[in-house]
């Protein structure tokens, strides 16, 4: 499927604009902007903000189910929709995801949903 494709470039352009590789934009704050930020998140010198070493893990993970979207296998790719819900869903139930978190959240899954139907 293209679209699934077309998602892991989007999400290797997220992570690459997270780890700052490609300029900072929208695409830098949309992943990160699914966090509560508390004394444990924030950033060292902005108090509004992850710290770095919390982003590049961010970048990394999404990165690496992006990279399964690109380059895998349609099995893996469905697998990927599956693995991101779990995972931001330990980060809801933790009280670290907000609202945006779990759009994420359900999205991934009604994907995850939609490919083993098609």
């Amino acid at each position: 499927m293209m679209w699934i494709f077309v998602n892991g470039i989007y999400d290797l352009v997220c992570a690459a604009s997270i780890l700052e590789i490609l300029p900072p934009t929208i695409l830098s704050t949309l992943h990160t902007n699914m966090y509560i930020l508390d004394s444990e998140y924030l950033d060292h010198d902005d108090g509004n903000e992850l710290d770095i070493v919390s982003k590049h893990h961010l970048a990394y993970w999404i990165a690496t189910y992006g990279l399964m979207r690109y380059c895998g296998s349609q099995q893996m790719a469905r697998l990927s929709y599956l693995v991101e819900a779990a995972g931001f869903l330990i980060e809801y139930k933790a009280g670290r995801l907000n609202e945006n978190g779990v759009y994420v959240i359900c999205v991934s899954l009604l994907i995850y949903m939609f490919t083993l139907v098609s």
